[in-house]
């Protein structure tokens, strides 16, 4: 089994291991959410029952609306955390676009220059491998 060329100490081992590091750095967000949220739900019927205790309904308004203004902002919060993650998700997909694109026209050029060597022909491969390396190279 051949091993993907390297790109700048760049194997694909370490690309996989940062893309499942993000899968569980992402993961222990959502479980964060979820175990504030539980917090959240238990605290706000401890208070509704206090809220009973106390006998009047206007009391158990105000503490209910309270707590709907702290839900509101544990969402606002959440939406925050979302979009600032789903950013970085989109950057990380476009590095590995980018470095996919590197490895083709690396393997393409190793494929011209298998072609050349075994033939002496192909040196309108070579040509072409050489400019689509220079391109990435030169777009970083």
């Amino acid at each position: 089994m051949q091993q993907l060329p390297t790109i700048e100490g760049l194997t694909p081992t370490i690309v996989w291991y940062t893309l499942v590091g993000i899968v569980g750095v992402m993961a222990l967000i959502v479980l964060y959410g979820k175990v504030e949220s539980f917090f959240i739900e238990r605290k706000a019927r401890k208070s509704n029952e206090k809220a009973k205790e106390d006998g009047t309904i206007q009391g158990q308004l105000d503490k209910i609306n309270r707590k709907l203004d702290s839900i509101d902002d544990f969402i606002r919060e959440t939406n925050t955390r979302f979009d600032r993650d789903n950013r970085r998700l989109n950057v990380l997909e476009t590095d590995t676009d980018r470095i996919a694109k590197g490895i083709n026209a690396l393997a393409r050029a190793e494929l011209a220059h298998l072609q050349h060597d075994i033939t002496g022909n192909h040196t309108d491969n070579l040509g072409l491998a050489e400019r689509e390396i220079t391109d990435y190279l030169t777009q970083k």
